[in-house]
Parts: C-alpha cells; sequence; structure tokens
C-alpha cells in the first residue's frame, strides 16, 4: 500500500501516527531552539495533522494527539508552552480541517472551523498564561501596540485573536492545496447553495449588534466572523454580476454609511466602532438579493 493513502489495518494506522508524531516532535524541537520559527510551525504542524484526519481512521486521531503532545513535551521539556501554546492549537485544528477534506465538507466551512478551534485555543492561553505565570496578556498585547488598557481593549483583543487565526488557518490551507495534488488527495468538495455565504454573514451582524450592548467582545467576535463570511461572498458574487448587483451595493453601503454616521457620534467608542458591522450587513443583504433576483429570472 502507499505510504499516503488510506489506512486500513491498525498496524498502518499506528504506524503514521507515531511518524507524525515524531515529526510534531521535531517541529516542537525547532521551535524551541528557534523562537522565531513560529510562522513555519503554523504551516507545518496543521499541514501534519490533516494528513493524520485524512488517511487514519477517527479511532486513532486521539491516540496521535495526545502521543504527538507527549513526545513533544519530552524532546523540549525546559520550553513546554511552546508545545502548549503553539503546537497544540496548531495539531487541533489541522485535525478539524483533515477531517473536513475527508467528508468532503465545503472548503469555505473547513477553514472556519479550523479557524474558530484556533482562535478558541487563543483565548484559553492568555487565561492559562495568567494562571500559571501570573501575567495578563492583554497587558503585555497593549503594551506592545504602545496603548493603555481602556473599555476597547477587549474587543480589540478578540479582534487581534480571530485575524490571528484565520492567518493561521489560512496558511496551513494554503499549503494543503499545494502539495495535495503531489501526494494523489483529491480536493473533492460538496456543493453548496449561493445563498450559505450571504446567509451566514447577515446572522454573523445580526449577532453583533443583539450583544454590542450587552457585551462588547463577544459582538466583535460576530463582527470579525461576519468579515470572514462577507470577503467569500464578494468574491462568489462579484466577477460575474450584473450591473443591478453594484448598484443595489452601492445603495446598500451608501445607506449604512449614512446611519453608521448619525449612529456613532452618540455611541461610546467600543459601540461606535461596532456599528462597522453595518458594512457587512448591506454587502450580504445585497448578495442576498441577488441570488433571490436570479432565481426569479430563472423561474420565467
Amino acid at each position: 500500500m502507499a505510504f499516503f493513502a488510506r489506512k486500513e489495518t491498525p498496524a498502518q494506522n499506528i504506524a503514521f501516527c507515531a511518524l507524525a508524531a515524531a515529526f510534531d516532535a521535531i517541529l516542537s524541537l525547532v521551535g524551541a531552539l528557534l523562537p522565531l520559527s513560529s510562522v513555519f510551525l503554523m504551516a507545518a504542524a496543521p499541514l501534519i495533522a490533516s494528513f493524520v484526519a485524512y488517511f487514519c481512521q477517527k479511532r486513532y486521531h486521539a491516540l496521535y494527539l495526545f502521543s504527538a503532545l507527549g513526545i513533544s513535551i519530552a524532546v523540549s521539556a525546559w520550553d513546554f508552552q511552546n508545545t502548549l501554546f503553539y503546537l497544540l492549537p496548531c495539531l487541533c485544528s489541522g485535525l478539524v480541517y483533515g477531517y473536513g477534506v475527508r467528508t468532503k465538507a465545503p472548503a469555505s466551512f473547513s477553514l472556519f472551523l479550523s479557524s474558530l478551534c484556533q482562535f478558541l485555543f487563543f483565548i484559553l492561553s492568555l487565561y492559562l498564561v495568567k494562571a500559571i505565570y501570573q501575567v495578563n496578556m492583554v497587558d503585555v498585547l497593549l503594551a506592545f501596540f504602545d496603548k493603555e488598557r481602556n473599555p476597547a481593549s477587549e474587543a480589540a483583543i478578540v479582534l487581534l485573536g480571530l485575524a490571528y487565526s484565520f492567518g493561521a488557518s489560512g496558511i496551513a490551507h494554503f499549503v494543503f492545496i499545494l502539495v495535495s495534488p503531489k501526494l494523489g488527495i483529491p480536493l473533492v468538495w460538496k456543493a453548496r447553495r449561493l445563498w450559505v455565504h450571504p446567509c451566514f454573514c447577515l446572522a454573523s451582524s445580526l449577532l453583533s449588534f443583539a450583544f454590542l450592548f450587552l457585551y462588547p467582545p463577544l459582538a466583535y467576535f460576530f463582527l470579525g466572523i461576519s468579515l470572514y463570511w462577507v470577503s467569500l461572498s464578494l468574491v462568489e458574487f462579484a466577477p460575474k454580476a450584473h450591473w443591478g448587483f453594484y448598484a443595489l451595493s452601492f445603495l446598500l453601503l451608501f445607506a449604512s454609511i449614512l446611519l453608521f454616521a448619525f449612529l456613532y457620534p452618540s455611541l461610546s467608542i467600543v459601540q461606535g466602532f461596532g456599528m462597522i458591522a453595518l458594512f457587512p450587513a448591506a454587502l450580504s443583504l445585497s448578495c442576498f438579493l441577488e441570488v433571490l433576483l436570479g432565481k426569479k429570472k430563472s423561474t420565467h
């Protein structure tokens, strides 16, 4: 059986998981010796984990994860935080992404779920660092950008964490697409309806508005999510849309700008900037209407 092929027997699954865990341990050792190699770690570790999720059976995924973490901590025990804060999120997000590829889920959802996994570990790491080292990473990050703590700082950290998570998962996704044809991995994604991306964007924007006056960090989380979905919507709709789509988008954007300018002076800084969600909401509504109008035309 070829090395890069689905593993059927227990021996094949265990051997592949062991080899992948050994590569992860090497990455962890390199990361401990060369701190600036974290970018390489963000690309290579999720790629290895995605191979395990794709080629190995599901019941061996936990074995691989704990083996990789155990060996990595053993070879870089003096710098175990590198394994905890960098390798663990990369492995989990890689497993999520690889399982999405294995089940032929749409690429946008595989990337979104792996990014969400990265983000959850990012937030968890803030609390772990505070519990273990008594260091508030929010203050450290704000000091890095020469900013003082204010009511908007938590919301800004949420957006920073989302940007990091989507960036890390995006790098891994790009590398996976590059190497998969050479390894004989068919990139077959399930078809989805055109309204899905705009609908998710609109829902995220509405949730952002709902939490803006209740818990702003959560509102900014949904704002970041809406920016992801609206980007995919525009990439999908803009190249093949007719002039009516652009005219409608312009009108809705102009209306959202006027509404933003009207509301912003009466709101706090956090709530005012949170109203940026008006823009992805307007664009997603334009895409959604384009789908509905296109369906009506096709029926006549």
